[in-house]
């Protein structure tokens, strides 16, 4: 909103002063509820900046001068492009001030005036408040008062359009202080209640990330349908539609809107908490398909911000954000939510072990566990073919005897003494002779026993490898 004179009056700024000593006001921007913004340029280097001034009237009260130099501290903390950057702070002559970059463009506010943005556009400008807003989530700082004019658009060097998230952390779950009853009426109220979670209408002194998620929503579905999600003549009205009526599915008003965008509206806009996207993540996850090739990626990031793939959606919901003990911008715990999530990947480790250890033994364990059936068929083989050489070469020998005076052949026993003569007769020790030819033809087992080396069968057309009938392997 463009200050006007009575502004600058109010404001008790004017063109020419300067604040901070070294920053010179050259025009008034705008106003908002806790003070005034103005273009400045810097007495040294002559760049130009915007200046944020207290609103008077909130100079005497010490909660509200702590809350506006917290939002100074908390904004300083995001290093990404998609919030706006604070350079500098101060108190000068008992105003409290922030020197942030000056934006060029307009918000969301200006642009809903025109009317709707189409599909890829709003996917686009929420999925770049996703980004800011991950990192300001992951700063512990719970925003609780996003809007359309909140969400600035201004354009990157090489005019690709660039959304800034603006005013995180002021005005938002203030304690309230008795002595003080104009205080609380301004700054402690329901906020922007056409943006808010129906959890922050009922308390706004515990709500965690999933309100930003909701508000993220609400702007959504305006910037698609051109009009909010909910609405009403009164302040009663709009709480009673936020808290008990869903609104209609962009669909309705234009067939063509696709059905994915319905289902960004029902996730975000769940009533309950538990049933809501769990963070700007998983909501980015969804709006990056409808955003174009700008749009790529953009999930990721925000996934690598917030904690990677084992962030807040490892737990049953997100840590629940309290008042900050300054009066400032609500924080969840995030000790605690390093420790569950550590813990979680303590749990996986070990199922992990215990599934390799079990893997292992069943894989060892299989094999042994058909060895002695497999040991007593080799042997068995290895029998039957010992006794068909043996008998083999027996009738042989018999064949000889009686054709020619070929020599003998041995079977077991010792060479020497088992040498047959040139006419066929029996060796000198055909017991011996005789009795190796029995256990020849003799038993498996006691074919088993025998001091000469078995016949190995041929290789196994299976597994390629000779057959041992010694390895319990086989």
């Amino acid at each position: 909103m463009t200050a006007s004179a009575a502004d600058a009056s109010e404001a008790h700024v004017a063109i020419g002063d300067r604040v901070g000593g070294d920053y010179r006001i050259t025009r008034l921007i705008g106003r908002g509820g806790m003070g005034f913004v103005a273009e400045a340029i810097h007495g040294t280097h002559g760049g130009k900046v915007a200046v944020k001034v207290l609103h008077p009237r909130h100079l005497e009260n010490k909660e509200a001068v702590a809350r506006f130099m917290y939002e100074g501290r908390a904004a300083s903390q995001v290093r990404g492009e998609h919030a706006v950057r604070v350079h500098d702070m101060g108190i000068d002559e008992g105003r409290p001030y922030l020197v942030m970059e000056l934006l060029e463009g307009e918000d969301l506010s200006a642009l809903l005036e025109r009317g709707p943005v189409g599909v890829e556009g709003a996917a686009l400008y929420i999925l770049q408040a996703c980004e800011g807003m991950a990192e300001v989530h992951s700063h512990g700082i719970v925003h609780r008062d996003l809007k359309p004019s909140n969400l600035f658009l201004t354009w990157r060097p090489d005019r690709t359009p660039l959304i800034k998230v603006l005013d995180f952390g002021i005005a938002k779950g203030m304690t309230v202080d008795p002595g003080a009853p104009a205080l609380t009426q301004t700054l402690v109220g329901l906020g922007t209640p056409l943006y808010m979670s129906p959890e922050q209408i009922r308390s706004s002194r515990e709500v965690d990330a999933r309100a930003d998620v909701w508000s993220l929503g609400t702007i959504f579905y305006e910037l698609i349908v051109g009009q909010p999600a909910f609405g009403g003549a009164t302040l009663t009205q709009i709480t009673a539609q936020v808290l008990e009526s869903n609104p209609p599915l962009p669909s309705t008003f234009d067939p063509s809107i696709p059905r994915a965008v319905d289902d960004i509206v029902q996730a975000a806009l769940a009533k309950n908490p538990d049933a809501r996207l769990v963070d700007v993540a998983a909501l980015a996850s969804m709006l990056e398909p409808l955003a174009g090739l700008a749009g790529v990626g953009a999930a990721a990031r925000c996934a690598r911000i917030l904690g990677g793939a084992m962030r807040s959606d490892m737990m049953s919901s997100p840590p629940v954000a309290r008042d900050d003990p300054a009066g400032g911008t609500q924080r969840f715990d995030r000790q605690k939510r390093t420790r569950r999530l550590r813990a979680a990947v303590a749990v996986v480790g070990v199922a992990a072990v215990v599934l390799v250890a079990a893997a292992i033994s069943v894989y060892r364990d299989g094999p042994r566990a058909a060895s002695p059936q497999l040991a007593k068929r080799g042997i068995e083989m290895q029998a039957t073919r010992a006794a068909l050489f043996a008998a083999t070469k027996l009738d042989a020998e018999r064949e000889a005897d009686t054709d020619t005076a070929a020599p003998a052949v041995v079977l077991g026993g010792d060479a020497d003494s088992a040498t047959a003569t040139a006419s066929g007769a029996l060796p000198a020790n055909s017991a011996s002779w005789n009795a190796d030819a029995r256990r020849a033809a003799g038993s498996p087992s006691t074919v088993a026993a025998s001091t000469e080396a078995p016949t190995p069968p041929p290789p196994s057309t299976a597994t390629g490898k000779a057959w041992n009938p010694y390895d319990e392997r086989n």
